[in-house]
């Protein structure tokens, strides 16, 4: 007899949470540096954040192809994605979203879809899993939802981070956006943010 694997339940409600998962989502890119609580939060495969993961099954489809780095590259991770969500597995430069556990190993964002000039919508935004976010230390962000400046701190991301996203800043109307994902709250960092040290 072959063996069964149970996955993991989805969202609660697949509706109602995913339209404040989606609300959430929308709150934090329009006021970078600030905290956004989620509470619709699904029992995710780990090492899945239930915080990623609702965020994942709120915006990834059938065509919206999802990455995932190699700490999230589990048979579980891609069988939860794809029974909740119907989105397929893809690599970095095509993925609609990209799922990153390793902040540490993230040095570069070029490897993902930038968009372009006609299309600049057709980019990767990434979900980056960090320990912690913190509010009024840190960096220095400055630009559209940010009264006059914010300061950020991330836990786990490289300097190498950080001089990537200042080149990623400079292409913008092209360019990744991220969301940093904490196992309670999520973090916008659109392309439009400039951050300074």
């Amino acid at each position: 007899m072959p063996a069964t694997t149970l996955l993991a339940a989805g969202l609660a409600d697949p509706v109602l949470d995913s339209q404040a998962v989606f609300r959430a989502v929308l709150d934090a890119l329009s006021r970078p540096g600030s905290l956004v609580p989620l509470t619709a939060l699904p029992p995710a495969p780990a090492p899945l954040y239930a915080t990623t993961g609702a965020v994942a099954l709120s915006l990834a489809d059938l065509d919206a192809p999802v990455f995932l780095d190699s700490p999230l590259a589990t048979g579980a991770v891609a069988a939860w994605l794809r029974f909740h969500a119907g989105c397929p597995v893809a690599d970095r430069g095509t993925a609609a979203f990209a799922l990153i556990g390793a902040p540490e190993a993230l040095t570069g964002l070029d490897e993902f879809a930038l968009g372009s000039s006609e299309f600049p919508d057709r980019s990767t935004t990434l979900v980056i899993q960090v320990p912690e976010v913190r509010t009024g230390e840190g960096r220095t962000l400055t630009g559209p939802g940010i009264k006059t400046a914010a300061r950020l701190s991330v836990d786990a991301l490289p300097d190498a981070f950080w001089a990537a996203w200042r080149d990623n800043h400079a292409l913008f109307p092209q360019g990744v956006d991220v969301i940093f994902a904490t196992p309670t709250c999520l973090c916008g960092l659109p392309r439009t943010t400039r951050v300074e040290d």
